[in-house]
């Protein structure tokens, strides 16, 4: 019986990897932009200090700028300890060069394809012992083999989907994608697959003919997971204003490119959790007001 599952199943770890470094980047470059404004405002302050001293009396406010920027230093790190953190040019300079040195390393590595995202979690599919799992068992005389088959190629389908951030799969593109493509029936194995999902209840053909079976949408995380995910989006970021579909679209996260069936369906489900208000336009436009809780 084919059964690669126990040693190819991937851990969460190594799926939230590249969305992990992703965050880690901006998180930097956030971290870089608040240091550039600090360091304007440290100019801001030696200018007040040499007034000071020009003129032989104190100016108002250098001691709530010194404050301020010396606040400003420990929230842009986050209490990380990079550098000693004083209110002089040379402090802000260093943190600023070290963070620009290590935006720069990160800008010139090269960003992985969803395909080499995927070889990480199932690498078995590049491995030349593993070629016959190209072709599909036959399903009466090997119903087993059949069965570990379709679980295996499910999984990398879903996989596929997520690292891809793939939410509507569209099965004749399959035809031409890797690994999909070095099927040996692409189309029926493809469909085998698609079917597979469906049963688990990850994924249901949509569309505006369903029954066609051209369109289907992969739930590499369940509405209610995406619901949580948008309500803490919302609550880490300080929204409360109204949220409209372009700004979800506008959002750079996982669910900025989410069906707006589903965005319909989980702006409902934040309703019900009494954290928000859907909001419906004339235009057919809809969103969310958040609630302050």
């Amino acid at each position: 019986m084919i059964n690669i599952a126990e040693q190819q199943r991937p851990k969460a770890s190594q799926k939230s990897k590249s969305i992990n470094e992703e965050k880690k980047k901006k998180e930097k470059l956030a971290k870089l932009e608040k240091l550039q404004k600090l360091e304007a405002l440290q100019s801001q302050l030696n200018s007040l200090e040499s007034e000071s001293i020009d003129s032989g009396s104190e100016v108002d406010g250098l001691d709530d700028l010194e404050s301020s920027i010396q606040q400003g230093i420990k929230g842009a790190t986050k209490g990380e300890i990079l550098l000693e953190v004083s209110t002089n040019d040379a402090s802000i300079a260093a943190e600023m060069a070290a963070l620009e040195q290590e935006v720069a390393v990160e800008a010139k590595v090269k960003v992985k394809s969803p395909y080499e995202k995927l070889l990480e979690i199932h690498d078995w599919i590049e491995a030349p012992q593993y070629g016959f799992m190209y072709s599909t068992p036959n399903k009466k005389k090997n119903k087993q083999d059949f069965e570990s088959w379709r679980e295996e190629w499910s999984q990398v389908l879903l996989d596929y989907a997520h690292v891809g951030l793939i939410h509507i799969i569209y099965p004749k593109r399959l035809l031409t994608e890797k690994p999909f493509n070095k099927f040996i029936d692409r189309k029926k194995a493809i469909s085998i697959l698609a079917e597979a999902l469906i049963d688990k209840d990850l994924a249901k053909w949509v569309g505006d003919k369903p029954k066609k079976k051209e369109e289907l949408r992969v739930y590499w995380k369940s509405i209610e997971e995406w619901t949580t995910l948008i309500e803490d989006w919302a609550k880490n970021n300080a929204i409360f204003d109204m949220v409209m579909v372009p700004d979800i679209r506008n959002s750079e996260t996982e669910f900025s490119n989410l069906p707006e069936e589903d965005l319909k369906i989980i702006f409902g489900k934040i309703e019900q959790n009494h954290k928000g208000t859907v909001v419906e336009l004339d235009d057919n436009q809809f969103g969310i007001k958040f609630k302050i809780v």
